[in-house]
């Protein structure tokens, strides 16, 4: 009898600060999931609208070409659900509807794994 494939579990980056994108990518990579990267909000947007199905998005506030919250819409949005939404920022703005968890830079990779967890 043949076993089913279990599809691995897959995250969008989205985060203008290189720096801070690749942390969060690798930590994630760590958990299992296979992530796609995105240095700005319209790549995001458009990686949504194109690579899905995604099971998590972790996405910066405050970048160029569209914000956090278009992100967080995007993601919203999608015929097949994305089921955990993260966002992050080093401003002062509070968190954006339709976001799971909500973090403030600078964290640690631990804060992030807590974040990304079901409830």
């Amino acid at each position: 009898m043949e076993t089913p494939s279990i599809r691995p579990l897959r995250a969008l980056v989205a985060d203008d600060d290189r720096g801070y994108r690749e942390m969060v990518c690798r930590c994630l990579e760590g958990l299992g999931y296979r992530v796609v990267a995105c240095a700005d909000g319209r790549e995001a947007c458009e990686a949504l609208a194109s690579g899905g199905p995604f099971d998590l998005v972790v996405t910066d506030l405050q970048m160029p070409g569209a914000n956090g919250g278009a992100v967080v819409a995007a993601a919203r949005g999608m015929a097949q659900a994305v089921a955990r939404v993260v966002v992050m920022t080093g401003g002062a703005a509070g968190a954006p509807p339709g976001c799971d968890a909500f973090l403030r830079k600078p964290f640690p990779c631990s804060s992030l794994r807590v974040a990304v967890s079901p409830p």
